[in-house]
């Protein structure tokens, strides 16, 4: 397919929390749904090489073909039980074309997790230039 064939990509991609056999701790709802759900449930469970390998081809697949702006929704991971340390997608995304970086301000949430502050954003990386962009007055940071 020839570069330009679409205008833009918005995605959010799942993020490999290996939920399905996680044993629950404070937040034991996720392992009830996943034994309820377990035949449907989608496979989340990679190793975080391969995984982050498996998100720069999806990237690199929308550079591709895409003419305009491509929008990739991610979280930053605390990932100290599986791996030891803390993720940020533009380790592995790069950031030879980013455009700017959005964060996304998701509001109040459960405090699933009192070992550290409750996570209430997302990033939103726009990678390469929109093909257009009425400036309405935007800032680096959504709420909604």
């Amino acid at each position: 397919m020839p570069k330009g064939c679409v205008d833009a990509v918005v995605t959010s991609p799942p993020y490999n929390l290996k939920k399905k056999w996680w044993d629950g701790g404070a937040n034991g709802i996720h392992k009830e749904l996943a034994d309820k759900f377990a035949d449907e449930w989608y496979d989340d469970e990679l190793p975080e090489d391969e995984y982050q390998r498996q998100q720069c081809a999806m990237v690199a697949e929308c550079r591709r073909i895409c003419l305009g702006a491509i929008c990739y929704n991610h979280k930053v991971r605390h990932a100290f039980k599986r791996e030891g340390r803390t993720f940020h997608p533009i380790e592995w995304l790069g950031a030879a074309d980013l455009w700017c970086e959005i964060v996304w301000d998701r509001g109040p949430g459960p405090a699933v997790n009192c070992r550290r502050p409750t996570m209430a954003d997302e990033r939103i990386f726009v990678f390469q230039r929109p093909t257009s962009w009425n400036d309405l007055g935007f800032t680096s940071i959504w709420r909604f």
